[in-house]
């Protein structure tokens, strides 16, 4: 029997992104094993050789060269850190730092050369039903087991502090698909409308403030990068009064909640001088730099520069992997609810520019590329590429499992480029014949 290589790793792909979308909750119903979440890394070494194995066509392709280069680049940053911090325990705490920040690198590459394009709307078909699955699932933890505000998670945490960061990705994900396809006549205005105000429903019980602002953003981002028209206004009057509505509902259920909602409280919450993010001297999200710098780098350049080594100030449920540092300082600091707080304290400065540069050059190729075909797809990508950065201040959301699906829908823009060289080729091979 032979074994079709790229069938086998897209078949892995999607079973790693929607296994890890529904195992945590129910490990925490059921009381499963936690070491069942842990089954995907299994599949990482495969994914590891199959990027070995296609390595030059990886290389080669345009689609994929710079994503390459810049995960390698951002990689070689991360060694050389580690080895100027090296000790002990580095080894093992470069395996699992290298576990939280580089698998999905690795996955995203395999998709990238194992994808085609009908693989986009199958994935999008998935995404939708995650949608509605987490909205039976949230409703069902507010109505019937009684959950409230962080405990709500969906399918990605029950009962768990924080557990509705990946809540927040799905919703962003969602709405920004929804958007953009209704503005390029994909979608019909009555579900992108239904789903709205769904996320708006599951926006007040997970206590999600940050929604509001995400769903003013990605209406106004969706308004820039499509053209002007009627859709556009009913857009706009949709949004606004479906937040309004979402606001008069919040006044009552959760009036502290709804009081925060202004642009001053906002910036006091996220990085006020007076305190951090859950206590006077914690890390908060707008200082975490300085914070750092005044804590423990204390103006030393190769710190700046290099950080403490990768997976150094980690923290993990296995013993081997849980650092010293992360002992002494994250039950007070907090720094490890942050993605921007971790990246620098790891890697510095330079590997938190290299990180956000994979979002920045995804960016920058969906302008350059994006078609008439798929323009709303293209602007989703945009849209989730900028969010993805922003997310980097907001919490540690881009270390999680549900991380797998942002990086894969992300990555699909080269999936489609991909196809579109291997059509134009085609098309050229077969007019040449014709002409022969």
């Amino acid at each position: 029997m032979v074994i079709n290589i790229n069938k086998f790793i897209k078949n892995s792909v999607y079973f790693v992104c929607i296994y890890l979308m529904v195992i945590n909750v129910c490990c925490d119903f059921f009381k499963l094993p936690t070491i069942i979440r842990y089954i995907p890394d299994i599949l990482l070494p495969l994914f590891i050789l199959y990027i070995f194995s296609r390595f030059n066509e990886i290389k080669n392709n345009k689609y994929s060269k710079i994503f390459l280069n810049i995960s390698l680049l951002f990689l070689l940053h991360t060694i050389i850190g580690s080895i100027i911090n090296i000790n002990s325990e580095t080894l093992p705490h470069f395996i699992w730092g290298f576990r939280n920040i580089f698998r999905f690198l690795i996955v995203s590459l395999c998709a990238i050369n194992a994808f085609e394009k009908d693989d986009k709307d199958k994935l999008i078909k998935i995404i939708h039903k995650l949608f509605w699955i987490n909205f039976v699932v949230c409703s069902a933890q507010y109505f019937i087991l009684g959950y409230w505000g962080d405990a709500i998670g969906g399918t990605f945490r029950l009962s768990e502090t924080g557990g509705n960061a990946g809540v927040i990705y799905l919703l962003v994900i969602e709405n920004t698909l929804n958007i953009n396809s209704f503005l390029n006549r994909k979608y019909s205005f009555i579900k992108m409308i239904i789903s709205l105000v769904s996320s708006i429903f599951i926006t007040i019980i997970a206590e999600l403030k940050v929604m509001y602002l995400f769903i003013i953003f990605i209406t106004l981002l969706a308004l820039l990068l499509n053209r002007f028209s009627l859709k556009t206004v009913s857009i706009v009057v949709g949004t606004v009064l479906i937040l309004l509505l979402g606001y008069n509902v919040l006044e009552k259920l959760d009036p502290h909640t709804a009081k925060m909602l202004n642009i001053e409280s906002l910036i006091e919450y996220a990085g006020g001088e007076d305190h951090g993010y859950s206590s006077k001297d914690d890390i908060s999200r707008l200082r975490a730099f300085k914070q750092i710098d005044k804590y423990f780098f204390k103006n030393d350049f190769k710190d700046k520069i290099w950080g403490y080594g990768l997976g150094n100030c980690d923290i993990s449920s296995f013993n081997i992997f849980n650092s010293n540092f992360a002992r002494m300082y994250d039950a007070k600091l907090h720094y490890t609810w942050f993605m921007h707080a971790m990246l620098y304290l790891e890697t510095g400065i330079v590997g938190y520019i290299l990180y956000i540069s994979i979002f920045i050059y995804i960016i920058i190729f969906c302008f350059k590329n994006k078609c008439k075909e798929d323009n709303d797809f293209y602007n989703a990508v945009i849209t989730l590429g900028i969010i993805s950065i922003i997310m980097t201040f907001y919490n540690s959301v881009l270390r999680n499992d549900i991380s797998y699906f942002v990086y894969i829908v992300l990555i699909l823009p080269f999936v489609l480029y991909k196809n579109k060289n291997k059509n134009d080729k085609k098309n050229e091979i077969i007019e040449n014949i014709k002409m022969m």
